[in-house]
């Protein structure tokens, strides 16, 4: 099955297992903006088979700092160094926390999306696993003046499992809770750190309040947010 015929240019992976009556995989080539019509129609087709029972989604971002240490220390260290703007990496730092952005409301589209595309009669979906695919090398800094960037993609790149009520006359209903609770934790102890008021001077922040308006006079931590499926 074709999910992404005529798909954008610009791509980034997405894995995708399903149950139906044994574990079968799936690996796909999501379309690069946020939450497009092309992403809702992988979730849609999805929903379309008659069995799915339940789904793991992993996501990848085309850009390679996010997943490799090597090249994360590479790419930070061009910002530590450059002395005039640089467009292209600026893009694709945007680019990347815009890909990697998934809050609690987003899991949830994606789950309902995936529920109410189901045929009738057909048994419902269980649950929906949403992992980011990268990150892993990533650690929390501390006692740092500065917003680095790998403090705010583990802030923003957060797992999701949704499961589906077990009542029968509500299929659609779910709960939504992290994947994993330990990064929840992280992020807490990450939330006591005080950075220096010259934050948004650092060329990291700057994507932050170009990704996210708000937070250019309000807390990031507070104004980021995913991008929302494109549901017509």
């Amino acid at each position: 099955m074709d999910m992404l015929a005529g798909a954008a240019p610009n791509l980034r992976e997405l894995n995708i297992y399903w149950l139906l009556d044994e574990w079968e995989q799936s690996t796909l080539t999501n379309a690069y903006q946020p939450g497009d019509a092309h992403e809702v129609a992988i979730y849609r087709a999805l929903g379309s088979l008659f069995s799915i029972r339940k789904v793991h989604l992993t996501v990848y971002c085309p850009q390679l700092f996010p997943h490799d240490e090597d090249a994360y220390k590479l790419f930070s260290g061009k910002f530590l160094t450059r002395q005039v703007e640089d467009q292209e990496m600026d893009t694709e730092l945007d680019d990347a926390l815009m890909n990697l952005a998934f809050d609690a409301q987003l899991a949830k589209s994606v789950f309902r999306t995936i529920s109410l595309s189901k045929p009738a009669f057909s048994p419902p979906l269980e649950s929906v696993s949403l992992r980011i695919g990268a990150l892993d090398y990533m650690k929390f800094s501390s006692g740092r003046t500065k917003a680095h960037a790998s403090d705010i993609l583990k802030y923003i790149g957060r797992s999701w499992i949704c499961t589906r009520n077990p009542r029968d006359d509500r299929p659609h209903d779910f709960t939504a809770a992290e994947y994993n609770p330990k990064a929840k934790v992280e992020r807490a102890e990450a939330l006591e750190r005080q950075y220096a008021p010259k934050v948004f001077d650092s060329v990291v922040a700057q994507s932050v309040c170009r990704v996210w308006p708000a937070a250019k006079s309000g807390d990031w931590k507070k104004e980021w947010h995913s991008f929302s499926l494109a549901i017509s």
